[in-house]
């Protein structure tokens, strides 16, 4: 019992991981691309390069989702009949860190291991009524931008690798999805109420990607 209460966290993890791989092992094994994630981001730096590929905007949906920019690039680096599977383990990379990030970072709204326990089975299983959901580039905006609500009621601890990573994690959500740059007015409510510099550079770090997604 005090094995398992110590390692909890890692063993809980990879039994998460050991789900994650039973919703759908042919995806992890044979790749898949969804629609547009192959149609346009794909194909767009299969022809035009990786520089296109970073920079590329979608103006079906009118604002810049560096995510699918980025993963469409790492799938281009593999030979084509495998490029679909460097844009499930790109979501997938999300997923897992979104994961690791619940279980390891200090919160004020996820305090005790039952509540982090909860939070990760509903993340893994909520998604259930579409596979389009599920291991996509173009999606993984719902999970960064699960991200940022976690990041803002994170404890400001130094100390702690995860909760210092939330910096980048805001930066590629705010430029990821038109989701996130929701809540930067509640980041500088927060900032507001607790005068802090870990507060404003989070609130900097949602208010410029902010103005990009709104001249975009």
């Amino acid at each position: 019992m005090l094995f398992l209460n110590k390692n909890y966290k890692f063993l809980f993890f990879s039994f998460l991981c050991l789900l994650i791989f039973y919703r759908s092992p042919y995806i992890f094994l044979n790749g898949r691309f969804i629609a547009e994630e192959g149609q346009w981001w794909f194909n767009n730096v299969f022809i035009n390069g990786s520089l296109s590929g970073i920079t590329y905007i979608y103006w079906g949906s009118n604002y810049f989702n560096f995510w699918a920019n980025i993963s469409s690039v790492v799938a281009s680096l593999f030979p084509l009949e495998y490029a679909p599977l460097g844009t499930v383990y790109m979501a997938l990379f999300v997923k897992l860190y979104l994961l690791i990030y619940i279980l390891y970072s200090e919160s004020n709204f996820l305090v005790k291991n039952i509540d982090k326990t909860i939070i990760s089975l509903l993340i893994i299983l909520a998604p259930t009524m579409t596979s389009t959901i599920w291991l996509n580039t173009l999606v993984s905006q719902i999970y960064l931008s699960i991200f940022v609500i976690l990041v803002f009621f994170q404890k400001n601890d130094s100390n702690n690798f995860f909760n210092r990573s939330s910096i980048i994690i805001l930066i590629i959500s705010g430029m990821t999805s038109l989701i996130s740059c929701i809540f930067t007015p509640f980041f500088f409510l927060k900032y507001l109420a607790e005068k802090n510099k870990e507060n404003f550079i989070s609130f900097l770090c949602l208010l410029i990607p902010t103005f990009i997604q709104s001249y975009i």
